[in-house]
C-alpha cells in the first residue's frame, strides 16, 4: 500500500492531475487511489500545478540579452581560429620537410623513421 501511494505521488507530480495524460500502464493505480483522502489531496496538488503550467506564458526574448550572450560567445571562437590555422600549417610544413629528407635519401628506413619516428628506446637516446 505504501509503495502504490509513492508510485501515485509520483505519477501524479510527472503526469498531473488528469488521468489521461498518465500512462495506461498506471491509470489501474490512478483508479484505486484517486478518490482516497491521500489521492484527493495529491491530485489537488497536482492540479494546482498542471493550472499554472497551462497558463504560463513565457516573456518574450529579450533582444539585448540575446546579443550579449552572443557577444560573450564570440572571443572563445574567434580565439580558437588562430592556434588551429597555426597548428595544421605547421603539421603540414613538418610533413613536407620530412618527406624532401627522406626524398633526398631514398632510403626505405629512414623514411620510415621520419614518418613514424623511433622504434625503440634505444634510437631515442634513453
Amino acid at each position: 500500500m505504501h509503495m502504490d501511494l509513492s508510485r501515485f505521488k509520483d505519477c501524479s507530480a510527472a503526469f498531473g492531475a488528469d488521468r489521461r495524460r498518465w500512462p495506461p500502464r498506471d491509470q489501474a493505480l490512478y483508479d484505486s487511489f484517486a478518490h482516497t483522502p491521500e489521492g484527493t489531496v495529491i491530485l489537488a496538488e497536482a492540479g494546482r500545478t498542471d493550472h499554472f503550467l497551462d497558463t504560463f506564458v513565457p516573456a518574450p526574448p529579450d533582444p539585448h540579452r540575446a546579443r550579449g550572450i552572443a557577444a560573450l560567445a564570440m572571443p572563445a571562437w574567434s580565439s580558437f581560429g588562430k592556434p588551429a590555422a597555426a597548428l595544421a600549417a605547421s603539421v603540414v610544413l613538418g610533413f613536407i620537410v620530412g618527406y624532401l629528407q627522406a626524398h633526398a635519401t631514398a632510403d626505405a628506413g629512414t623514411v620510415a623513421q621520419l614518418l613514424l619516428g623511433p622504434q625503440s628506446l634505444q634510437e631515442i637516446g634513453l
